[in-house]
This record gives C-alpha cells, structure tokens and sequence, in this order.
C-alpha cells in the first residue's frame, strides 16, 4: 500500500481525479463489533474482515490494517482517552517494531497500545464501529486504517463528491476554472475562481502591494468571485461550500465562513459488515450535493453578493493597526497559528503596504499560499477575516 497516493498539494483537477480513482479502487469500509477488531503489535486486525478466491473456493482472513494518526485520533474520541496518551503509545509501539522487525506483521507481542485499545475493545464488545480503511489483494500486505467511527457516520467519498460538485456547477451555467486543489489524508479542498463575475475595488487595494510580485492593487483592482469545496472522509468535518473572494493582484483567498453550506456525515445506523451503497442511495446524495453545489453558485458566484461582501471588507479597510507585531501575536493564539506563521504573517503585512485590518488579513492569505501541508492553506485562509476582526474590534 505504500505506492497509494494519498497527499498532493496545489495538484490539477486531471491528478486529482485519477488519485481518488486509484483510492476508490481500494477503499474497504467495514462496520463490525467491538469483537471482531484486536490491536496487534499496534496493527488493528478485523476478524475475517477479508475474503479471498482460492482454487478450492472463498476463504475468509483477518484483514490487518496500519493506523493513521487519524485512526488514532478517532481511537482517543471513541473510547475517551487522552490523544496525546495514544500518540504516546503510538511512538513507544513504533520504537519497538524498529528495535524488533519481526514484530511487523511477526509473533506477537503485547505492548502498551494493544493493551489498551484491547481493554476497551473488549468492554463493550457488542458496540459496533465503522472503519474505513484501504486495503488491497496483496497477499500478507498490510492496509491503511484511515479512520475509527461511529456507525452513523454516512460515508461520503471525495470522488463522488468531487464529481457531483462540478456537475452542480454545470448546471448552475457559470464557467469557473480550478484555483487549486489540495488532497490529504484528513480532507480535500478544491478552489474554485470565476474570472465573469468581477468587482472592482481600487479604493480597498490602492495601498495594497502584492509581497510576490511587487504589483500593486491600484494597477490590479479586480476581485473575483470563487468557492472553496471541502469535504472529509475520515471524521474530519463534513461536505462544505465556503464563498471566496480571489484578489487578482495577488491571488489572495478572502474566506467568508460566516456563510459557509454546510452538510454534517452522519445518518442512520450502518448494517454491519463490508458497506457497499446501493445505487439508489448513491444517487439521492449525490443528487443532493450537486443541488447545494448549484444552489451555492448561484448564490455566491453573484455580482450582488460580491458588493455586500465588499462592503464588509471596507468596514476592516477604515480600521488602522497600530502595533501590528503585538497586534498579529495577540490574535495568533486564538486563531491557531504558530510562532513561525505569526512571524511570516508580520512579515507579509509589512511588505504588503497595507497597514488596516483588511491588510491583515491579505497577509494571511498570502502567507497561506506558501505553507507545504496539504491542509494548512484552507486552514490559514479560513482564519483570515475573523483574525482581521479581533484587531478591527480590540
């Protein structure tokens, strides 16, 4: 499983879609007991959780799967234990299969990890879970656990809805191109721009410079209209639309949250065993995203929308940061960022002559394009205006 692609940053939507044909091909979902999963040498093990064809016929086998530090997360959540204790269980198990090859996937030997997830396992062991794992025909290789969830959880995959999204798009009869797009093992984001549907705004940008470039806002006053698609496969959110405004001067990412469509993965119970989606299930929510998608187009990708919009950035553009060094690590905190980005964000706000609220968040926009994880531009650009307006309001 090792060859699997499951990260890419700044990828074409081409790439993109063949990675998460490549992931369809190998997806293995699975609600089982508490009693059919184990914690081997710090593997989970699905009790018969396989089959394969043989000569003599259909043979069941364990199906063994290597965590992601998503799994272990949703280990922490389901069974109430501290996540930084797994984690450090999670290291300690690790430290001794590079001290001990055999221990992967060899004789077995009880470590701290597999007693504890084992206890809980074994506490409730007709509670029922859902995995989500990739897991090939190769025989003797491991798999990827990618998530531990709840049986309600409903399962949505990026491809569908990568699909159904640009489909609603279509449908919606506004041409848009792919800003981005960024896939990792907790969500994928695909940015989406809208070079028809334009503002001009050179009374926010003129003291505006873009800190790539040196291009100023006053000879590039153009706001486009876009959407950011989110949606996660792992427990890590749920199917999401944000608008977002793209400053042409220097590609620059405005967030509007506040307005975000939202669509929360949770449903009834899933039936226990390997889950395969009926047709008629698969259509009626793919049906459903690609009317939010639609919906959301016709809604964000608007002229009328842009200028209401614009008149809240002027709000932030009226308002002067005065101490922006104290001012940028006062807000880092609450909005999550670390020293580093802080002092990258201080940095761009500078170089980018704009010293209002509004310039702060352009400095965080800006610094969000040149972060290497796949998540952390959405994360950094979904910061920007609520950041903005902790220092418009302090």
């Amino acid at each position: 499983m090792n060859e699997l692609p499951t990260q890419v940053r700044n990828a074409e939507l081409p790439d993109l879609v063949e990675m998460l044909r490549k992931q369809s091909d190998v997806r293995y979902d699975i609600v089982v007991p508490g009693s059919s999963l184990k914690s081997e040498a710090g593997q989970l093990v699905v009790k018969d959780g396989t089959a394969r064809f043989a000569e003599d016929g259909l043979h069941t086998e364990d199906a063994r799967l290597v965590p992601t530090s998503i799994f272990d997360e949703g280990v922490a959540s389901r069974f109430d234990i501290p996540l930084r204790y797994v984690r450090t269980m999670r290291n300690r198990v690790n430290q001794d299969v590079e001290k001990h090859p055999r221990l992967q996937p060899g004789p077995y030997r009880p470590a701290l990890l597999d007693e504890n997830v084992n206890y809980w396992l074994d506490a409730n062991p007709n509670r029922k879970h859902l995995v989500r794992g990739f897991l090939t025909d190769g025989a003797g290789e491991p798999g990827i656990a990618r998530a531990f969830l709840s049986d309600r959880y409903k399962p949505i995959d990026n491809f569908d809805v990568l699909m159904a999204t640009l489909a609603g798009v279509r449908q919606a009869g506004t041409e848009v191109e792919i800003d981005g797009a960024d896939l990792s093992d907790r969500r994928m984001t695909v940015r989406l721009v809208c070079p028809e549907v334009t503002q001009y705004a050179e009374d926010l940008l003129s003291s505006y410079r873009s800190p790539f470039s040196g291009n100023t806002g006053s000879d590039n006053p153009t706001i486009f209209a876009g959407l950011v698609i989110k949606n996660s496969e792992t427990g890590g959110g749920a199917f999401t639309i944000v608008p977002r405004l793209v400053v042409q001067v220097c590609s620059n990412g405005l967030q509007m949250t506040k307005d975000a469509v939202r669509e929360v993965h949770l449903g009834g119970k899933l039936d226990e065993g390997v889950i395969r989606w009926s047709d008629e299930t698969q259509r009626q929510e793919l049906e459903l995203i690609s009317s939010r998608a639609r919906d959301a187009v016709a809604t964000f990708v608007d002229v009328e929308y842009m200028k209401a919009k614009i008149e809240e950035l002027r709000a932030l553009a009226d308002v002067q940061v005065a101490n922006p060094s104290e001012a940028i690590h006062r807000v880092a905190k609450r909005s999550g960022w670390s020293d580093n980005e802080a002092n990258d964000i201080l940095l761009h706000f500078i170089g980018g002559g704009d010293t209002s609220a509004l310039g702060l968040a352009q400095a965080v926009t800006s610094t969000a394009q040149l972060v290497e994880a796949p998540d952390r531009q959405d994360e950094l650009e979904a910061t920007a205006i609520p950041a903005a307006e902790l220092v418009a309001v302090a």
